[in-house]
């Protein structure tokens, strides 16, 4: 008997550890067929890193994970490079915060790929740029175009709210950053952001 997976939101981990997975691939395969560019708003454990870790599994081509599931023989799992950003970041106070917290995320991505000649991160003190700049070399270096997945787009001004005017600074500093994923999208292949905050309330699109 499998044990449930509880407090652990990474599909490529519940896979390997035998735990129980509810196989959703299916929507999961309509969700990708039917579009490229998605926003999800959801409370907290409803699911949405495990949908999250799952995507970037199957865009890299893991199809060794998906066996026995529903879109094991429905996919080409064909690999893409993947740019995964989780901003859970407690440590963001402020705007300067939102720039170097960005960038450290961004940094992981660019060690991963080994991009480090092309990109040094010393070089860049404002995230805009260089998620721009790494969405360009990534589709440069693999000749594909990116697949860009953010979970918990809006967690750094939910973290703020007690502070009303300095949470909008930051929303407003996060929309310079979402901007960029815009002014990109023909170097990307597929984009995906979730949070809790609605679309519309967040206002940083």
């Amino acid at each position: 008997m499998k044990l449930l997976p509880v407090g652990n939101q990474n599909f490529e981990n519940i896979i390997k550890e035998n735990k129980l997975y509810v196989d959703k691939t299916k929507y999961i395969h309509k969700l990708l067929t039917s579009g490229n560019i998605y926003f999800l708003s959801r409370p907290r454990r409803f699911g949405k890193s495990l949908l999250i870790t799952t995507l970037k599994a199957l865009f890299e081509g893991k199809k060794e994970l998906f066996k026995g599931l529903w879109i094991y023989d429905n996919w080409d799992f064909e690999a893409y490079p993947v740019l995964h950003l989780k901003l859970n970041l407690a440590t963001i106070k402020n705007t300067k915060d939102v720039d170097e917290g960005l960038i450290r995320l961004l940094s992981k991505s660019i060690k991963l790929y080994h991009l480090e000649k092309k990109l040094n991160i010393k070089d860049y003190n404002n995230a805009n740029y260089l998620l721009s700049d790494l969405i360009y070399e990534l589709h440069l270096k693999f000749n594909k175009n990116v697949v860009v997945l953010i979970d918990e787009y809006d967690s750094p001004i939910i973290n703020n709210l007690d502070d009303i005017n300095n949470a909008v600074k930051i929303r407003d500093k996060l929309r310079d950053f979402y901007q960029q994923l815009k002014a990109n999208e023909e170097h990307i292949r597929f984009l995906l952001l979730t949070g809790v905050s609605k679309f519309s309330k967040a206002g940083v699109f």
